[in-house]
């Protein structure tokens, strides 16, 4: 285009996926109105005129993927309205001394500009710089005026490969909110950075060479998320306990770090990751981290016990002990009042469990190693649905490797349809808890199959349906065979009522028959669905239940994950009195399965 003289009142000219355009006309230069100019993908373009500088209205200057772009013009820091410039994934290689001159600057983009090295050496002086990002460039250091961008908010230098260090005068940047390293060769961080007071993210993942950090006290305050994750570091910094803002800290595969510090202020923290550490114990204050929700210490191989005081994180929500082979003794209770999900696989703690939590709607124990421990597992669950059946609490369970429905099952039938007679003035009898359904499915890996229950009668029908999805890999084996698995539902009674509270109790107590009917959602594939059962439980069916479910290999199979969950339901618990307490038997564990529709 060489016309650009009559068009002076144009304010925005995209010309993206351009992918023959080589040059630009200097008539562009004209355009003393244009406020955005985008050139994103024209893949051909070298450079720019030098009259680019006289665009003085620009504010967003957009180059992104301009593959052979590989040198911005000199008088480019002319344009005083630039806001935006972005350069990500050009072929250019520097910048010219006058970028420093742009003083409306905001976002400087050069990611992925994998052979830009370096910075004028009159560096940076914009002022209102806040976003600097230097994503997968061959910069191996800083200017020194990187640290006197006063409104600097972002700066990113993740894959930089070759970055080693930060100049010596440090970063001084006040509003420095993020500050991402990820995957660089850093080998230590400046001890300025624990002045940053408006840090809010720092990331040193990947830094495989870094040895110390921050190894001087300071003010970060108000940093909410530190991620250390693969990094050699052996000890938490001095500095550590004044993170009292922080709400999320990660430590996962940093496989030298051996000891967590004494924790006291921390109460803010909500996620800690310790996966794969070296660590052998956690602290004894860990329960002065008040607020925690989400834990996970699997495969610490170090770990022997976890600290008796740590049921006193009230709200605990997640757990994750999987793969910690040499962790023999802790204490899992109902103590644990908010606990959801608990991962103990390798089970080998679960012989010690004499309650779960009654908040639990997920548990995983893969490769019980004692079919007792598995039994009493499967007890444990189901005591705590027959204890929480008088709310609207419903729970599924999948059972891997297992090809049997439990036996207790009376209604049993081949195909996808199961109809059963209910009992006369069933919804009476306040003995009836609910119902429950089970069945044989041949898994993929991807599943979803959806329930549906129906109560009908005298004309009268109520329909429930619930759908079922599953991802566990427990179905495939190395030999390439595909095993079997079960799911579970518990369904309880008062569901029926609070889905119905329009109806009056005679109208409900016209149902007669109760109906489970399946349906594949991916009917183009191979059947899945193999057998089904349902069957009515009644509040003294613990005793009849109890000797099927201590037979796991008859029933349940041998593999262990037990996975119970909520799909709906009111999750508060209250217990009834006329049940026997949780520990007078071995007891059930809980799984994930869907939502309700």
């Amino acid at each position: 285009m060489s016309e650009f003289s009559r068009m002076p009142n144009l304010e925005r000219l995209i010309l993206e996926f351009c992918v023959n355009l080589i040059n630009i006309d200097p008539s562009l230069g004209s355009m003393k109105k244009l406020t955005t100019l985008s050139l994103k993908h024209c893949h051909k373009l070298k450079d720019l005129p030098d009259r680019i500088g006289d665009l003085k209205s620009l504010e967003i200057l957009d180059l992104s993927g301009c593959r052979k772009f590989e040198k911005f013009p000199k008088k480019g820091g002319n344009m005083k309205s630039l806001k935006e410039l972005l350069l990500s994934g050009t072929a250019i290689k520097d910048l010219p001394d006058s970028i420093g001159e742009l003083e409306s600057l905001e976002i400087l983009d050069l990611s992925y500009c994998s052979k830009f090295e370096k910075f004028p050496e009159k560096g940076l002086n914009n002022k209102s710089l806040k976003r600097l990002l230097l994503i997968c460039t061959a910069i191996k250091d800083l200017p020194d005026s990187i640290g006197e961008l006063e409104s600097l908010e972002i700066l990113n230098l993740s894959y930089c490969l070759k970055f080693e260090k930060f100049p010596e005068k440090g970063l001084n940047n006040k509003s420095l909110k993020r500050l991402l390293l990820i995957c660089t060769a850093i080998k230590d961080l400046p001890d300025s950075i624990v002045n940053l007071e408006s840090l809010e993210k720092l990331d040193v993942f990947g830094c495989s060479k870094l040895q110390k950090f921050l190894t001087k006290r300071g003010n970060m305050k108000s940093l909410p998320v530190f991620c250390l994750c693969k990094t050699p570091i052996k000890d938490p910094p001095d500095s550590f306990e004044d993170l009292e803002s922080l709400i999320l800290f990660e430590l996962f595969k940093s496989s030298k770090f051996e000891k967590f510090p004494e924790m006291r202020s921390m109460k803010h923290l909500r996620s800690l990751y310790l996966r794969g550490t070296a660590i052998e114990e956690l602290p004894a204050s860990i329960d002065n981290l008040s607020g925690l929700v989400y834990l996970d210490i699997r495969y610490c191989k170090s770990l022997r016990n976890l600290p008796d005081n740590i049921s006193r994180l009230k709200f605990l929500q997640t757990l994750i002990l999987c793969g910690c082979s040499n962790l023999w003794k802790g204490l899992i209770s109902n103590q644990f009042c908010n606990l959801g999900k608990l991962n103990i696989s390798p089970c080998k703690i679960a012989g010690q469990i004499l309650e779960l939590p009654s908040s639990l709607e997920e548990i995983e124990a893969h490769d019980c190693k004692s079919d007792l421990d598995l039994a009493t597992l499967l007890w444990l669950c189901h005591l705590n649905w027959l204890k929480s059946a008088t709310e609207e609490l419903q729970l599924s369970a999948v059972i891997p490797k297992s090809s049997v429905i439990p036996e207790w099952m009376r209604y049993q039938n081949l195909g996808s349809e199961v109809t059963t007679e209910l009992p006369t003035n069933w919804y009476e009898d306040p003995n009836f808890l609910g119902f429950v359904v089970s069945c044989v499915y041949q898994p993929r890996q991807s599943i979803s199959f959806i329930c549906e229950l129906n109560l009908h009668g005298n004309g009268f029908g109520f329909k429930k349906q619930q759908k079922f999805t599953c991802g566990c890999d427990c179905y495939w084996e190395f030999n390439g065979n595909f095993n079997d698995q079960v799911w579970v539902w518990w369904y309880p009674k008062i569901a029926i009522r609070n889905a119905h509270r329009h109806s009056s109790f005679k109208d409900l107590h016209k149902f007669t028959h109760f109906n489970a009917s399946f349906k594949d959602l991916h009917p183009d594939q191979f059947p899945i669905i193999k057998n089904w059962g349902v069957n009515l439980i009644f509040a003294g069916d613990q005793h009849n239940h109890k000797a099927m479910l201590l037979d796991p290999l008859g029933n349940f199979g041998d593999n262990g994950l037990v996975v119970l969950e909520g799909t709906g339901g009111n999750r508060k618990r209250r217990r009834d009195d006329s049940l026997p307490h949780a520990v007078e038997e071995p007891q059930y564990k809980r799984c994930s399965g869907g939502a309700t529709i």
